[in-house]
């Protein structure tokens, strides 16, 4: 028998108002389960009162893993119990572990660098800057819903920025993506990432114009030259480029200086502005 131990925290989906975290444990294959308890995510600090991990078809020599995904909204406290056949307890050593959900969505744990370190650790969920061209436009012509903002920012960008001067493909999916994109900012509480994404809507729209209205009986080489002289390319590259240094898309960012408070103050004057 043995005490559990934490082996892996890691960011799965980041919503509106929670981030959900995969929770992962360790202990000896004789437990027959282990509990989560706490506070926040509602967790409880009384034993066969909280929350029950779910096994897995894992091991490692006689160790079992133990997952779990939890709802991180502002700040949870938890803690391993094991228990046996017999009803005795096994507790995880040491103090609670905290999480905090910052306003990007990505999670922080209160722990020395050094543990953090020892498990696997992922604050967020990793976005893909540089996405493959095929899977990607296979993966923009099924959309229907956003599930992840951040990385369907990247997305969009890319996807316009490589079908500018192929219109057939462009005009397949492009109106239904400026929507879904001009949908999500209205939700987004953030005045730094709509002054990014809201021009790469308008530049979108503007493109879409040019194509719908070109002369189809005219050399098709004359619409790529024209939407050249409006210097879209350029302009998206530029905005994916700002997106990168965006803490509230990308939480990897550096985000000194940057307050999550105020992004938002100036998100919600800027709205007040059109009543």
């Amino acid at each position: 028998m043995s005490v559990p131990f934490l082996v892996g925290l890691k960011a799965k989906k980041i919503e509106d108002d929670a981030t959900i975290v995969e929770i992962e444990y360790l202990v000896h294959k004789d437990h027959i389960g282990i509990e989560l308890l706490g506070t926040g995510a509602g967790l409880s600090k009384n034993p066969e009162e909280s929350l029950l991990m779910e096994p897995t078809d894992e091991t490692i020599q006689d160790m079992i893993f133990y997952r779990t995904d939890l709802p991180i909204r502002d700040e949870v406290a938890f803690l391993g119990r094991a228990f046996n056949s017999l009803g005795e307890s096994f507790y995880e050593p040491g103090d609670y572990h905290v999480v905090r959900r910052k306003p990007n969505g990505a999670i922080e744990l209160d722990a020395p660098k050094e543990y953090i370190k020892s498990i696997e650790f992922q604050p967020y969920i990793p976005l893909d800057w540089s996405p493959d061209i095929d899977e990607l436009s296979k993966k923009m012509l099924k959309i229907r819903k956003v599930d992840n903002f951040p990385q369907f920012c990247i997305d969009f960008i890319t996807y316009v920025h490589h079908w500018i001067y192929h219109p057939q493909v462009l005009i397949l999916k492009l109106d239904n993506l400026i929507k879904l994109l001009v949908t999500e900012l209205r939700r987004l509480d953030s005045y730094s990432v709509d002054e990014i994404m809201r021009p790469v809507a308008i530049i979108s729209y503007k493109i879409l114009d040019e194509i719908r209205t070109f002369d189809k009986t005219q050399d098709e080489s004359l619409l790529s030259e024209q939407l050249e002289k409006g210097q879209y390319r350029a302009t998206l590259k530029k905005k994916l480029e700002e997106l990168k240094q965006n803490p509230i898309i990308n939480p990897s960012a550096d985000d000194a200086g940057f307050s999550y408070e105020e992004d938002s103050i100036k998100r919600l004057k800027t709205l007040l502005k059109y009543l």
